[in-house]
This record gives C-alpha cells, structure tokens and sequence, in this order.
C-alpha cells in the first residue's frame, strides 16, 4: 500500500471514529438521558405563574354596572431599563419617571398597544384585572375596594360589599405555563379561562340612579351646613328593600391607590367609614 494510501485510510478511520462518538453522544443525551435534559430545559425556559381571573361584576336593580374588572397590561422588563425607554413609558403613561421601575401596573390596552408599537427592548406584557367603578365616590362606602397584592396572585376586597362577599365576588388563581426565549423575554399564548373560575356576580336592591340623586343631595347639603358627615337611606315601604344608602364624606373606589400613606388614618376615619350602619 501507498504512503498516501494509508494516509486516506487512517483519515477515514479517524473521521468514522468521530461520527460514531457523536452518535453515541447523541443517543445518550436524546434518548438516554432525555428526561433528565428536557427538565433541565423546562427549568430554565418554563415557570408556572399564577394569575387571578376576573372578580364577579356587581349590579344594581336594573342590572347596570356597579363594580366590574377591565382587563389591563402590566409592563414588565427582566433588566434595568435605559432612561430614554422609561421616558417613554412615563410620557404615555402620564406618570414621573420615578415610578417607571421594572414593572408598571395595570395599563390600559390603549396605551400598551401604543408602547408596543415604540419597539422598546427588553419589555413584556403580562395580562391583568384592574377594578373599575363606573358611579365612583356616590357608591365608595358602600361597595368599599379590593387590594391587589404585588404579585398580583391574590386581589382582596377590603370593606363594603367588595370586603363582606369578597369569597364570592373573588376569582380563583389558575397556573399557566410562561416560556422565555433565548434572551430571556417571556413569550407565550395568552389563555382564555373557563367562565366558572371567575368569580360570582352579585346582584343588588341599590338603584343606580337613586343612589346618585341621594348622594348628590346629601353631600350639598352637608357643606351648606358646614355637617362633619351625614347619612340616607331609602327604602321602598311594602318590601324594606334598600333602593339607596348613602353616607358622606365618601372616596372614590377608582383612586384608592393614588393616596398618599399619610392620609390612611383620616381616611380611614372619615371617608371609609359606612354611616349607614354605623350610626344606626
């Protein structure tokens, strides 16, 4: 044999050498050892999240809308944001920049869909319930508010009918699966979830339009007289069913996270407090 024969042999040799260590390696990692990797992989790439459904809407007596949940977006980025992107974000959120950190809470669709379109990197959304009062303070007492934990994994109704049948009105937390992608984004599908694990809603004997007048009155009257709060019920005389309950000084349910700390304790003094009940 040739020296440039045996040459080519002993590269031949070397190269089928080669592809049968991969091969072998292949098989070990693809079907020997596939369990093993793919957890590996879902570990990094696949994390459960726990979200709330929709709180149950509640109605007055002629079925409009006292209390119900929009859906929103939640802004989030995995790393620190550049001062021009959350510049952006502030603008369109109307917010200081200050409070733009590494996630903003609740946006309206409108305006994630207008951050969308500004293709800043590194941002996700992430879907969530934001409460809405459509009467606002006129009903505050009376309905209460709910508190949305920082995880967004439980939302509390805290007095009023929102704090007295939040086990109902409240909706169940259901897991779904987030993936991330190669620089650590989250993508996935957003998921449609079973009308049974929202919560229940909620019917009332409060009529919507009497409950207006009732506080619209009440309230004037109340600051011509220079009143430190006052009270109405009104009542429908066969049945005794509630048509309006009323109590001033009141909040608006819509901007409970807007106050400052410092105000909690007079307003959980004044503005909180259900005169209805508490001064019978």
């Amino acid at each position: 044999m040739r020296p440039y024969q045996k040459r080519i042999v002993i590269v031949w040799v070397i190269t089928v050498l080669a592809f049968l260590v991969i091969v072998v390696r292949l098989f070990d990692i693809q079907v020997i050892k596939r369990a093993e990797f793919v957890k590996k992989a879902d570990k990094i790439q696949k994390r459960d999240k726990t979200y709330v459904l929709p709180r149950g809407t509640i109605f007055d007596r002629d079925n409009n809308i006292l209390a119900m949940s929009n859906e929103t977006w939640s802004i989030y980025s995995h790393v620190k944001m550049q001062t021009r992107d959350r510049s952006k974000i502030a603008r369109l959120c109307e917010l200081s920049e200050k409070r733009v950190g590494f996630i903003v809470r609740r946006v309206p669709m409108g305006i994630a869909e207008q951050i969308e379109k500004e293709k800043i990197p590194n941002i996700s959304f992430i879907s969530e319930y934001k409460r809405f009062y459509p009467l606002g303070e006129p009903l505050g007492s009376l309905l209460g508010f709910v508190k949305f934990e920082d995880d967004a994994t439980k939302i509390q109704g805290l007095c009023g009918i929102e704090g007295g049948w939040n086990r109902y009105l409240a909706g169940k937390g259901q897991k779904i699966v987030i993936e991330k992608d190669g620089v650590g984004s989250v993508t996935y599908t957003k998921e449609r979830f079973p009308d049974e694990l929202c919560g229940y809603n909620l019917s009332l004997s409060i009529s919507e339009s009497i409950q207006y007048f009732a506080y619209k009155k009440l309230k004037e009257t109340c600051l011509k007289y220079q009143a430190k709060g006052g009270a109405v019920i009104v009542m429908t005389v066969g049945t005794g069913e509630i048509l309006a309950s009323c109590s001033w000084p009141s909040f608006d349910p819509n901007t409970y996270s807007d106050w400052n700390p410092s105000e909690w304790k007079r307003i959980e003094k004044d503005s909180l407090k259900n005169r209805t009940i508490s001064w019978v």
